[in-house]
């Protein structure tokens, strides 16, 4: 074997060395979670975070109580990241009663920092809920957040199941 084709062998072979580097990295920092996906009904429930110091969250039974911060729109519980095969169709149950506030639930493309979806929960409003979703993403966390557009104030709710499959 000539020299010019060994020194070319060996930078395809540092150059697939490093893809496959990059490929196992960026296939790693989304291993999570995978599917059907439940928030914990516990304070220690390892698949979801409280989003701020001032959210209170206690547990009561099958029950999470929340009494969120004052602001219009921060995120209350962040769930992990879940893994998804783009352009898959999921179904998201939840029974949330707000009993003060406003707040939502989204879906947050975590790839790209969007929306995918939201859907409102006021105080008064119907708890338990049944979505279908298209997810065009391969990772997603599940928001339940602030919605007081009016101004900045607490939310409270009871949560008794959010459910991603």
């Amino acid at each position: 074997m000539n020299r010019t084709k060994a020194v070319f062998l060996g930078l395809v072979v540092v150059v697939a060395l490093i893809a496959g580097g990059y490929y196992a990295y960026d296939s790693m920092k989304f291993r999570h979670e995978t599917g059907p996906y439940t928030l914990a009904l516990s304070r220690d429930g390892a698949n979801w975070s409280v989003a701020t110091p001032e959210t209170q969250i206690t547990s009561s039974g099958n029950e999470l109580r929340i009494r969120t911060d004052k602001s219009k729109f921060h995120y209350q519980l962040v769930s992990n990241v879940i893994v998804v095969k783009a352009g898959s169709r999921h179904v998201i149950e939840y029974d949330v009663q707000v009993s003060e506030g406003n707040m939502f639930l989204g879906v947050l493309d975590v790839e790209r920092d969007q929306w995918i979806s939201q859907w409102p929960l006021s105080t008064g409003g119907p708890s338990a809920t049944q979505r279908s979703i298209v997810v065009p993403t391969r990772a997603i966390s599940l928001i339940l957040s602030n919605y007081n557009v009016e101004g900045p104030r607490e939310s409270s709710a009871v949560i008794r199941r959010i459910e991603f499959r």
